[in-house]
């Protein structure tokens, strides 16, 4: 049983491998608090100790210590080891979504890796609540004034 919730989120990194001194460039296909499953990673070995470089857009560059606790093919799983409590806050942010409420496709953009599903109808459900949630804060911001 996981205890994180996994956010399926495509980030960019780049694995540095102590062992090997090797600097691999690959992606996430998965994200949580405690760890991430990579993509193009097909050279690292369950063990290896990583060093993991996040850019993602619109936030600080991170960089987080790892072990390999699982290697299938083109994939591995990485367990994040020694998480400061600043690491921790930066993580968590890039964890959330975040929407200022203004466009709704971007809203509807911004909350998709956070849905586990992916038929219609759920997505019309979401659509849905963004635009009530969209609507309901600009009124009361109206109000306000």
């Amino acid at each position: 049983m996981r205890n994180h919730t996994r956010i399926h989120h495509r980030l960019p990194i780049e694995l540095h491998c102590e062992e090997r001194q090797q600097l691999i460039p690959c992606h996430t296909e998965n994200i949580c608090a405690g760890g991430m499953l990579v993509s193009g990673a097909s050279c690292m070995r369950k063990g290896d100790e990583v060093r993991i470089s996040l850019k993602p857009e619109g936030c600080a560059p991170l960089t987080l210590k790892g072990r390999v606790i699982r290697q299938t093919g083109d994939h591995c799983a990485l367990t994040f080891v020694d998480v400061s409590p600043a690491t921790s806050r930066q993580l968590h942010k890039l964890l959330t979504p975040h929407w200022d409420g203004h466009d709704l496709l971007e809203g509807v953009i911004t909350i998709a890796p956070w849905i586990e599903r992916d038929d219609l109808a759920t997505w019309m459900r979401y659509t849905s609540l963004l635009a009530d949630w969209r609507y309901l804060t600009s009124a009361v911001t109206v109000a306000a004034r």
